[in-house]
């Protein structure tokens, strides 16, 4: 009778771990995936961030972050949103000039990107791995504590992208410590109630409607230069 205790008690620890195992499995896969997605997500937005001048100045890919995040809230829209932004250097959207020649080749490993010198990897290489380890840190970890702009931007620019975005209806935001700079809609503009995006040149405010504002989805598909 002890016996038979022994073997039921063990037959039971066996279920239940078998039981617990089944459960744990598909929530290891579900773990892997998201992780994955991620890893993919935060290259994506690397590459960005550094087509946009990141390795000078690392807030930029904070900047770009902003942005993606805000464009959906889950990994799979932001990637779909940003792949579609730069499709120069994400997507099929050819080259024109530029930095998109090189950055959409460049990889977790380190190596020179294609079309560029092996001579990179000893003189940049280190920078971009520490724009990616950054840009990792800020995915991995949905964080918005490096947001460089006080408000949430559509999309960003350098300086001469201004004038353009100012007559599709985008307010410059001041962002800070970034070579660009995040834009917005009027609608965007303002913070506990003060407006708080830059005026309109002059020049620009005349040949365009003061009452005309794109709409989000215009707004989030405005065409960077590179």
């Amino acid at each position: 009778m002890h016996t038979r205790d022994k073997l039921s008690e063990f037959t039971v620890a066996v279920l239940f771990c078998t039981l617990v195992c089944a459960a744990a499995r598909p929530l290891e896969a579900t773990a892997q995936h998201q992780n994955t997605a991620l890893q993919s997500l935060a290259l994506s937005v690397a590459r960005v961030a550094v087509n946009e001048g990141a390795l000078a100045r690392r807030a930029d890919a904070a900047l770009v972050w902003q942005v993606t995040r805000n464009a959906s809230p889950t990994p799979a829209g932001r990637a779909a949103w940003l792949a579609s932004h730069s499709a120069r250097v994400l997507g099929d959207r050819p080259c024109l000039r530029g930095n998109c020649f090189w950055t959409p080749h460049l990889n977790r490993a380190g190596t020179a990107p294609a079309g560029l010198p092996t001579e990179w990897t000893r003189r940049a290489a280190h920078r971009w791995l520490d724009v990616l380890a950054y840009v990792d840190w800020l995915v991995e970890g949905d964080r918005t504590t490096d947001d460089p702009c006080p408000i949430t931007p559509k999309t960003w620019g350098c300086a001469a992208d201004r004038a353009h975005a100012q007559r599709e209806g985008l307010y410059p935001i001041g962002c800070s410590g970034t070579l660009n700079d995040g834009y917005t809609t009027a609608n965007h503009c303002t913070l506990d109630g003060r407006w708080i995006c830059a005026p309109k040149l002059p020049a620009v405010a005349a040949a365009t409607p003061a009452t005309r504002v794109l709409s989000v989805s215009q707004a989030a598909g405005y065409p960077h230069p590179y």
